[in-house]
């Protein structure tokens, strides 16, 4: 199906996908969350862009492939500089490649819950927001859970009201975000190439250590990462042992959180 209503501005959509092997968890995991991209995808972004940051094999795009939406994207590249392991890179890399003055980013674990008409308003509030505020660089567009991502990420400063808009916490994560595309102007591919393995953080904290610079809207939007995710750098797996562990644990909590809730009634 087709979505033709625009965004109230040009806007890119760039992602970036390391799968080190086939098959693995990890690489299940991120086959799961890019096909439930496929309607979003759809949207009159100016650019779509994919980079498989160097997997062996061509194994990201090779999963692309697999899930059949590689031709809706305008780009899908592999990056041909070697560099150190680390998240920055592929992000970075990814953005700087689109043009557009907004640039909206997926992490490939994140999945989109919610139809292209959702994703479509979600986008649009961070564009309006930011056109709004100029000196808001970036909108986190991720589902946050308080039960589970620390206070750190959440609401703080309102911003406005109607509709909800806060500054966060501290932290703002480019999980599932818009950015402007000024932000690459603090800190761009060739400045981390400068620092290789001595990466002094995380992009979007190296970027501003400002939380005022950043904004989030409601808690719960088209747009979530699954617990498990955690478990899983893009460079590293972690063993079954370790899953199933994490798992049991995760269901004995729920189990014990039920019957609290059942004695509580009697």
């Amino acid at each position: 199906m087709k979505h033709n209503s625009g965004f109230v501005r040009p806007i890119a959509f760039a992602t970036c996908s390391y799968v080190k092997k086939r098959p693995s968890a990890r690489a299940q995991m991120v086959f799961g969350a890019v096909s439930s991209w496929a309607d979003m995808l759809d949207l009159p972004f100016a650019e779509k862009i994919f980079l498989d940051d160097r997997s062996p094999d061509l194994g990201a795009l090779q999963l692309l492939r697999s899930t059949q939406l590689l031709d809706k994207f305008t780009r899908a590249e592999y990056c041909t500089t070697s560099h150190p392991a680390h998240c920055n890179f592929g992000y970075v890399g990814s953005v700087q490649l689109a043009t557009t003055p907004y640039i909206f980013h997926l992490d490939d674990d994140v999945y989109v819950n919610g139809s292209a008409e959702e994703c479509r308003q979600a986008i649009d509030l961070a564009i309006h927001v930011m056109e709004e505020h100029p000196t808001i660089m970036g909108f986190s567009l991720l589902s946050l859970d308080p039960s589970f991502q620390g206070a750190e990420w959440l609401p703080d400063e309102i911003i406005s009201e109607q509709p909800r808009v806060s500054h966060p916490k501290k932290y703002f994560g480019n999980a599932a975000s818009v950015i402007r595309r000024e932000l690459l102007e603090r800190v761009d591919f060739a400045q981390l190439m400068t620092w290789g393995d001595n990466q002094p953080g995380g992009w979007e904290i190296m970027v501003s250590n400002s939380p005022k610079e950043f904004a989030i809207g409601e808690l719960n939007t088209p747009f979530h990462v699954k617990r498990t995710s955690y478990f899983f750098s893009s460079t590293n797996d972690i063993s079954t042992r370790v899953r199933l562990t994490y798992m049991a644990r995760t269901q004995l909590r729920k189990l014990f959180a039920k019957n609290r809730a059942t004695v509580e009634t009697k």
